[in-house]
This record gives structure tokens, sequence and C-alpha cells, in this order.
């Protein structure tokens, strides 16, 4: 009796140090930035979808801003609706850094994903991007840390397909530390009302492998959310 009890009194001791190291909340984006879209001087950006991934004293955060909705005062491809911030300090502060790098012509419009390499410390950032109201696609962009501040890499569209007959929805991605491989997967929608999870692999983020089918025919229509880890 006398060694549970002093069980129970390690954990509960366990338990009030992890509580009581706890920091007070930060914010990681800067709402000076946010476009106002609605009446009212309050911003009217919402921040979700949030994602985060950490390394070290490094963290980077990214979001949907829920903004630029209106295509006639942000027409495309100046309506990026997606933020990321970062902080070198193992997040104590943040520095808002506003649209990810993205390539030519694209828009970020949803989903965004960070996630980071365990050994190399190389953070992705993986969101839809759409490059014309035409296509439906996926990028990614890798970064590194210098310091105190973030370097972004080169973008890259993992894929991209015609949305009048394909729409590619709620990519994840998990960045593999013991092979440098990045792996993506996502829904696929058709036109037709079908869907199934497609997969690809990128031994280095640049270059990727063709789209792989992962549900099951049976499945189609009832698929959405996979998650790599």
């Amino acid at each position: 009796a006398r060694s549970e009890r002093m069980a129970e009194l390690a954990r509960s001791v366990a338990e009030f140090r992890t509580l009581a190291s706890l920091a007070p909340n930060v914010r990681a984006n800067d709402r000076a930035t946010d476009v106002v879209i609605c009446p009212g001087p309050v911003p009217c950006s919402t921040q979700g979808e949030e994602s985060i991934a950490a390394w070290r004293q490094y963290v980077l955060v990214a979001w949907n801003d829920g903004e630029k909705a209106d295509p006639l005062t942000y027409p495309p491809p100046a309506n990026d609706v997606l933020g990321y911030a970062f902080s070198s300090d193992s997040g104590a502060s943040y520095t808002d850094g506003g649209v990810p790098p993205k390539g030519i012509n694209w828009t970020w419009v949803s989903d965004p994903v960070v996630t980071v390499n365990e050994k190399t410390g190389k953070f992705y950032f993986l969101a839809l991007a759409d490059s014309t109201a035409n296509f439906s696609g996926l990028g990614i962009v890798p970064a590194t840390f210098s310091g105190t501040s973030i370097v972004w890499g080169t973008p890259v569209m993992i894929r991209k397909v015609s949305a009048g007959s394909l729409l590619l929805d709620k990519p994840w991605a998990a960045a593999d530390s013991t092979s440098d491989s990045l792996y993506v997967s996502y829904t696929t929608f058709t036109a037709w009302g079908f869907d199934h999870i497609h997969f690809q692999r990128s031994p280095t983020g640049a270059s990727w492998t063709p789209a792989v089918t992962l549900s099951a025919p049976a499945d189609s229509g009832h698929v959405q959310g996979s998650r790599p880890a």
C-alpha cells in the first residue's frame, strides 16, 4: 500500500511540474495585417486550419486567414488566404511573415500543413494552390532557419489537375528523418461525385512520384482526411 501511495505521489508531482512549466499563451499572427472584409473596425480574418512544427528552438506555424474572398477587390493571383509565422526562441515570440513564397501565378487557397525533418531541421509548407481558375493544385515550399531568420527555398507544384474534372483536397505531409523522403497524401474528388485517397513521395521535395491510389474502390465517395505519419 505504501509503494502505491508513493507511486501516486510521484505521478502527482510530475503532473504539477508539467502544468507549472506552461508559459502564457503567445499570439503568433499580427492582427494589424488582417484584411477587413466586413463592416466595422475589427478585422475579420479567422486564422483557422492551423498547423505547427518545431525543431530545437525553431517553430513554424501556418494558418488560413479566411480573407480576400472578394475576387473583384483581390483578383487572382493576389488573393492568397494563407499566412505563416515563425519563432527562433522556442515559441516565446513570433514574427508574422505574411504569405509564404509561391510559384508564378499561384494562389494559396486552403488547407496549410507544416512538417519538419527532425534530423536536418528542414521545414516544409504544403497547401492547396490553384494556378488559375481552371486548375486545382497542390504546392510545397521548403524552409530552413539561419539565426533568427527563416530562409525559404523554391516552391514546387506536386500535382496540378483540371478543375473541370478533378479537385484536390485535404493534403497532409510527413517528413522522414531516416531517409530525407517526403510523403504526401490527399483526397481527389471527381466531377461525378467519387473520391479516393492519393499518395505521392519525394526523395528531396523537388521531384515527385506519380500519384498512387491508396483507398479501395469500394470506399470511393466515402474517404477524406488522410494522415501520413
